[in-house]
């Protein structure tokens, strides 16, 4: 199933595990969780699927050049809590609020790159912190006690 590399796998009826033989399978490689990132998603008010997203999809995934790494919001899934939903606009977001944060870990070490939000109002912080020696965990937070939904991050090398 992974040689075809899809975009998005769901386990019946959105949950995050697999009772058929071929999601077992899945679930139990590293390859998996190497190339899938869990994604909460609400579809529909008071329902929540999980949806295993490519994290490197050109499709729907990060995408990343020499100069610039582009993160979908959906992908800043790190506290377990964060939900991604379709706003008025139809486009896949995740909210923050003060005391929330959504976060993404990269495998890169991102010391000298800036970081921009693309959320509904621009009273939100981008931070980035190294972890160990070759990742680095892009922070996402407010003060802001209304939800702002963010859209997607852009880390631009600084030269």
């Amino acid at each position: 199933m992974l040689d075809r590399k899809p975009d998005i796998i769901i386990f019946q009826l959105g949950g995050r595990n697999d009772n058929f033989r071929s999601g077992r399978e899945m679930l139990q490689t590293i390859e998996f969780y190497e190339k899938y990132s869990p994604v909460k998603v609400s579809p529909v008010p008071n329902r929540i699927a999980t949806l295993w997203i490519s994290k490197y999809s050109n499709k729907i995934g990060i995408r990343q050049t020499s100069f610039e790494i582009e993160v979908p919001s959906f992908l800043l899934n790190v506290n377990p809590n964060t939900v991604a939903y379709l706003n008025d606009l139809n486009k896949l977001v995740v909210q923050v609020a003060a005391g929330q944060s959504a976060a993404v870990v990269l495998p890169s070490s991102l010391m000298d790159w800036s970081c921009m939000v693309t959320a509904s109002r621009r009273d939100v912080n981008c931070r980035i912190e190294r972890l160990g020696s070759d990742d680095s965990k892009v922070i996402i937070e407010t003060t802001s006690y209304q939800p702002i939904e963010i859209e997607k991050i852009v880390l631009n090398r600084v030269l």
